[in-house]
């Protein structure tokens, strides 16, 4: 004989009681939950650094993130002591986050390392909240501190980002051949992921089809050859030294 199943409603806080075999009120239960629970991971608040859709830094939470945007309001001083101003310019923003990052001493050194990646990659981030992401980002610095009294088990990195401005474009003519040139600084990020160019050796560019073979390039910082002045020239010489020896 089967004992009464007691009524023990579903509700937040109340533990799942095995049902009878058979019973679906267990297995809604857990259909339930199980949605609940793939919800809460799929639609949590996104906060980090990310690459290509994908977290830059590995770490177990932020716990800050600052934005400072800003603008430069061009002026230039007048008579009387007044000034005028007449241009207001557009600076890049800033963004911090602070990571965290527990656990096991390999997990903290991994989440250090990835940190470090981070800061010397030349390639452009997103910073993301769940309001606004801010792309073109490039990490520039990281910072942490740790004491004896805070820091030992929780690993705290402040990471440091700057706006990159990219595909600004710029024209030329070469007066040599009247060609027009096209020069793009970066790329563009709405067609492919661009990176930072650093310039590490100066330009070794040459002059084609100069003026005068024997003259020295306007890059070559060379000594100059002396030559000995022509008999016109050191007759316009001596005519400006016996002038200027006249008596008053």
């Amino acid at each position: 004989m089967a004992l009464p199943f007691p009524i023990i409603p579903i509700a937040p806080g109340v533990p799942a009681i095995p049902r009878l075999p058979g019973s679906i009120p267990a297995v809604v239960d857990l259909l339930v939950a199980d949605a609940l629970s793939f919800l809460g991971v799929t639609l949590a608040p996104q906060w980090g650094l990310f690459l290509n859709g994908f977290p830059a830094v590995i770490a177990e939470s932020v716990v800050a993130f600052d934005f400072r945007k800003g603008y430069d309001i061009s002026t230039y001083p007048v008579e009387g002591g007044s000034f005028e101003s007449y241009n207001k310019v557009e600076r890049p923003f800033d963004v911090r986050l602070r990571f965290t990052m527990g656990g096991t001493v390999a997990d903290r050194q991994a989440f250090e390392a990835t940190v470090r990646a981070a800061i010397a990659s030349t390639k452009f981030f997103e910073a993301v909240t769940p309001e606004v992401v801010y792309p073109n980002v490039n990490p520039l610095r990281m910072d942490y501190v740790r004491k004896a009294t805070n820091g030992v088990g929780l690993l705290t990195i402040d990471v440091f980002c700057e706006e990159v401005r990219v595909g600004a474009t710029s024209s030329f003519t070469s007066s040599s051949t009247g060609s027009t040139s096209t020069a793009t600084v970066g790329s563009s990020p709405s067609s492919t992921q661009g990176t930072i160019r650093f310039r590490d050796t100066p330009s070794t560019s040459s002059i084609v089809q100069p003026q005068s073979p024997s003259a020295s390039p306007q890059i070559n910082a060379g000594v100059v050859q002396p030559a000995m002045p022509t008999q016109e020239q050191q007759a316009a010489v001596s005519s400006v030294l016996s002038q200027s020896m006249l008596p008053f």
